[in-house]
């Protein structure tokens, strides 16, 4: 006979959980206590994937403005068409937003008028789009633009997540057609036998084994970075950070193994060949000081810094 749940004491225990000491508590409680910690988690990904199911047909209200929409389409038109009426367009847009602050054409208008913009700018755009798609989930226009900014910004995986929705919410069009041959190159990019959904995955787990690294949380780190590693071998960056995480730790033996398994993977991975250089130069008490400042742990950048390089010239 099974035992109650040690959370709430009343529905039988089923599911080891990883962030509550692997006690086995029930189901109903797993899904009440579920964040991104669980990443590593089996029943994580079955829980995405049903969730994904069930977006689109979930119930939502919201307000519908034709006068406004139809407003809001001239301005953008204007915007669009000329240069020198911008300034004018801009202030007519957030004064229309300030009027009218959680109504989803606004805030995609004000997106809109900061795509053009500096890299602050476009962070803004992606937030504004973000706030208008939760008030209007399938706001495909938004979710194309956001697709757009999360491109140029090199986040692949967010890219991707963005231009499925795009696909799901409107399927026959330009912008969905677009959408179909970018998720089609990332596809046509992957080894044999990878998947986006696998792709997907892995970009999360290192996302979140990163966050624990810059966190100071080396140990929970190195477990994801292992585990990216586990469902891609050749993964350079993973194991350019777990020799981060070990230095850290002050295990200085295991930083170089580390840092030489990227240089063998990629002999022009500079962060591993620089790092290496530091770690053996330094003791492991010297080393656990460094990487106190986060400054000293930018692996993460590295390709990123590298394309956009190639694109600037």
């Amino acid at each position: 006979m099974k035992k109650k749940c040690p959370l709430c004491n009343k529905e039988k225990s089923r599911r080891v959980c990883l962030i509550q000491d692997n006690q086995v508590i029930c189901s109903k409680c797993c899904a009440n206590i579920r964040n991104d910690d669980c990443i590593e988690c089996e029943y994580y990904e079955t829980s995405l994937q049903y969730q994904k199911s069930r977006k689109i047909t979930k119930h939502f209200i919201t307000e519908i403005k034709p006068e406004l929409d139809e407003e809001i389409d001239i301005l953008l038109e204007s915007f669009e068409d000329s240069i020198v009426n911008r300034p004018t367009v801009i202030k007519k847009i957030d004064k229309l937003l300030e009027q009218n602050p959680n109504y989803h054409t606004c805030l995609y208008a004000k997106a809109m008028t900061l795509v053009f913009s500096d890299e602050k700018g476009k962070i803004k755009a992606i937030k504004y789009l973000d706030k208008a798609i939760e008030i209007y989930p399938i706001y495909f226009e938004a979710w194309y633009n956001k697709a757009i900014l999360h491109k140029e910004k090199l986040e692949i995986d967010l890219m991707i997540e963005s231009f499925q929705e795009v696909i799901i919410i409107n399927g026959n069009d330009e912008m969905s057609n677009y959408a179909k041959n970018m998720v089609k190159k990332l596809k046509d990019s992957l080894e044999e036998g990878d998947t986006i959904e696998r792709y997907l995955k892995r970009e999360k787990i290192f996302k979140k084994a990163f966050e624990y690294s810059q966190n100071h949380n080396f140990n929970k780190a190195i477990i994801l970075f292992k585990q990216v590693i586990e469902e891609d071998p050749n993964t350079v960056q993973a194991y350019g950070n777990i020799g981060i995480c070990y230095a850290g730790l002050g295990e200085k033996e295991l930083a170089i193994i580390y840092y030489d398994k990227a240089i063998e993977l990629d002999s022009t991975y500079q962060p591993a060949i620089n790092n290496r250089k530091i770690a053996l130069q330094l003791s492991s008490e010297e080393l656990i000081k460094l990487l106190q400042d986060d400054s000293n742990r930018k692996d993460v950048k590295y390709y990123y810094d590298k394309i956009k390089a190639e694109k600037n010239n």
